[in-house]
Parts: structure tokens; C-alpha cells; sequence
């Protein structure tokens, strides 16, 4: 695991002693919304959705991770409560640490990089979340979302993209054809197939 690749054998026994392996399955929740944590939690495999649920009971996805993924990192830094509530996608397998006893091993400079990094990324996220509530057309919506996304695509089914764009699946079916009969998308099995980027990008900056 890259984050913890630079710590020399008497740190990783450190680590070993603090941290244990825990199984999961689909529809399992790891934590809910306003929770104080107790371990820190990095995912090894299988997949999970951190989502927060608005005042009309609408499910806001905040980030869906897979593979080797740190969880809910902010929390640590900013010694908070979650800011949602995260549930297991798939069967999967997550490295629970204690949270106190990890502050050490953020003097290692690989392992406090790898904390930022992904905070970066998720920060980047958000800030499509974001523009995606604002005024955006729902074509230009759907071509940013593409772009921003495109190695999640063949993960993504267009419920779950609707969702995430605050549209209904009708009127992302609609306009994924328009961006289809463009030439910018090709659909196979209902998943999204990127044909020409730059096109997307027109749309999406139009």
C-alpha cells in the first residue's frame, strides 16, 4: 500500500498493533452522518458511497471510492463529527486503524502526502457537486459530469448519474441521445463511451 511504503519495519509493527481487518457486506453501514470517530478507515477493497440526505429527503452523493481509498480523512485533521454517512456498495474489505494511536505516523512525509493528495482530489469533487447544483443547462450538466468522470463511467448506471446531477433519468436519457446523435458519446450496454472530448469540453464551457 503506497501510503504506508516508506515506513521502516518497526513502524509497520507499530501500525500492526493499532490497526485490525474487518469484512463487510453489501448495505453495510461503516458510519452514519454526525458520528465522532474512533479509527480511521482506509478501504483495501470493494466499494463505498458517502452521501448526506437534504431537507426534501434527497440523497446527495458526495463520493463513491473504490480500491485502496482513505475514508472520511478530513475528520482526522479537523478532530470533527463524519459529514455523512457512508454504506457499503458492494462486498468489500476495509483496514480499521485507532485514531489516536495514527497522529505519529503522519510525521512521515509519504504518509502525509498521500492525506493530501487524496484530500485534493475529493476537494475536486466537491467542487463539481457544487457547480452541478448551480445554473448549469442539464446538457452542459451531463458533458461536464463526463469529462470529470470518465474513468468511473463503465461503473456508473444512468440512475446513479442522475442522482448525482440532480436530474431525472428521463431527462439525462434525453439528452445523453442528443449528445450521441452529436457524435460526442456512443452508448454501449448503457454505459457511456467517450467519443469526442472536445467537443464535451465546447459544451460543457458554452
Amino acid at each position: 500500500m503506497d501510503i504506508f511504503r516508506s515506513l521502516d519495519d518497526s513502524l509497520l509493527n507499530e501500525l500492526l498493533l493499532i490497526s485490525n481487518i474487518v469484512q463487510y457486506k453489501k448495505d453495510n453501514v461503516l458510519f452514519y452522518e454526525g458520528e465522532r470517530p474512533s479509527r480511521l478507515y482506509i478501504l483495501l477493497d470493494g466499494k463505498i458511497k458517502l452521501f448526506k440526505v437534504d431537507n426534501n429527503s434527497n440523497e446527495i452523493v458526495l463520493h463513491r471510492l473504490q480500491g485502496i481509498s482513505l475514508i472520511a480523512e478530513v475528520v482526522y485533521f479537523a478532530h470533527g463529527i463524519f459529514p455523512a454517512t457512508a454504506i457499503f456498495e458492494g462486498d468489500s474489505t476495509v483496514l480499521s486503524i485507532d485514531y489516536e494511536g495514527f497522529e505519529k505516523f503522519l510525521d512521515n512525509k509519504q504518509v502525509l502526502k498521500s492525506f493530501v493528495i487524496s484530500l485534493t482530489e475529493k476537494i475536486r469533487i466537491l467542487e463539481g457537486i457544487i457547480s452541478n447544483k448551480m445554473i448549469l443547462k442539464a446538457k452542459q450538466k451531463i458533458a461536464r459530469y463526463i469529462i470529470l468522470n470518465e474513468a468511473r463511467l463503465n461503473m456508473l448506471n444512468q440512475k446513479q448519474i442522475a442522482k448525482e446531477l440532480f436530474i431525472t433519468p428521463e431527462t439525462l436519457n434525453r439528452n445523453l441521445k442528443i449528445l450521441k446523435e452529436e457524435g460526442a458519446i456512443n452508448m454501449v450496454k448503457s454505459k457511456i463511451e467517450i467519443l469526442d472530448l472536445e467537443f464535451l469540453k465546447d459544451i460543457s464551457e458554452s
